[in-house]
């Protein structure tokens, strides 16, 4: 994965690693005058870039989110574009769920 910006948070996972298993981790810098200290943080939680994260947004039915309380930066494209998507994606998707209602609608 690539920053976006100097202060950016690089974000990347992997649905199925093998338990048991190592793998690397290489970190670089993009020229020989861009260096120097970063934080790595390790998770074995998946996250909502992932269908298998998706957030569960029951809640909001009749109602919203906060404002911008999710954003699209540092997502990897994933699974098929939606029907009405004129983007050539996806780029950067997150994933959402919901139960219906007892009115279906």
């Amino acid at each position: 994965e690539r920053y976006v910006g100097s202060y950016d948070d690089v974000t990347m996972g992997y649905i199925g690693l093998v338990p048991g298993n190592t793998y690397y981790i290489s970190v670089d810098s993009y020229n020989t005058s861009t260096y120097g200290t970063f934080t790595l943080c390790l998770e074995d939680q998946v996250d909502y870039d992932y269908y298998e994260g998706a957030i569960d947004v029951t809640g909001f039915i009749n109602s919203c989110s906060p404002d911008a309380a999710y954003d699209t930066r540092g997502a990897t494209p994933d699974k098929n574009a939606g029907s009405n998507w004129n983007n050539s994606g996806p780029k950067y998707n997150r994933w959402f769920k919901f139960t219906a209602p007892a009115t279906g609608q």
